[in-house]
């Protein structure tokens, strides 16, 4: 094996152990700057290389060169894509905010529907707490949260919790999200997490009402 192809080896190696060990913890851009360095340095020692190795003039400049904007790109394409970083994060955490909001009004639709079309078929005579318990109980936890009724419970990102007003008949369902972020990034939400979505969801006679607590 010559010395080139070792150095090249070599270099991949150093490369992808520059790379790995931010991307370990969860510093990725740390990593694609620790590869790039060590590239960088490699086109530097190849330039030199060449310079010593290649008789020709013209060859040397040539070679020189192309380093240079190989170089160049990569720098460039670093830079842009860094820069680009936080519009990407920000591009993606509303997409999941649009999806988690869906998920909530579906799991609460789904929760809900089935207990208003059954308290006005039995006319009323059942309480919308007994129709809930009685098609939801399995979902009702002693904590006072409220396990998933669509998907599977180990998929389950999302923190719910339920409770009944008696006074007013009404069947209440907090839904905290588990990624996006809300609107206050300092707002509370009842598990204890620090500025998630939280919708709060209120089913009585007259319909459901929902309100966007974050």
């Amino acid at each position: 094996m010559s010395k080139e192809i070792r150095s090249l080896i070599i270099t991949c190696i150093v490369a992808s152990v520059f790379f790995l060990i931010p991307l370990y913890f969860e510093r990725p851009w740390l990593g694609v700057l620790m590869a790039l360095i060590v590239a960088v340095a490699y086109m530097v020692n190849l330039n030199e290389w060449a310079k010593k190795e290649v008789e020709s003039g013209a060859s040397k400049k040539v070679i020189g060169s192309i380093l240079g904007i190989m170089i160049l790109v990569q720098v460039a394409f670093f830079i842009n894509d860094f820069r680009k970083k936080d519009f990407q994060l920000t591009l993606l955490l509303e997409i999941r905010e649009k999806i988690e909001r869906g998920i909530i009004l579906a799991e609460v639709q789904r929760s809900f529907i089935p207990v208003l079309e059954n308290y006005y078929s039995r006319n009323e005579e059942d309480s919308i707490e007994e129709i809930a318990r009685e098609f939801l109980g399995d979902k009702f936890q002693d904590d006072g949260t409220m396990l998933a009724v669509i998907g599977k419970q180990e998929d389950d990102e999302f923190t719910r919790y339920y409770r009944f007003d008696k006074p007013s008949d009404a069947f209440v369902i907090t839904t905290v999200g588990s990624v996006a972020p809300g609107f206050d990034p300092l707002f509370e939400n009842r598990n204890g997490e620090t500025g998630k979505i939280q919708v709060v969801a209120t089913l009585t006679k007259e319909g459901i009402v929902y309100e966007r607590q974050n």
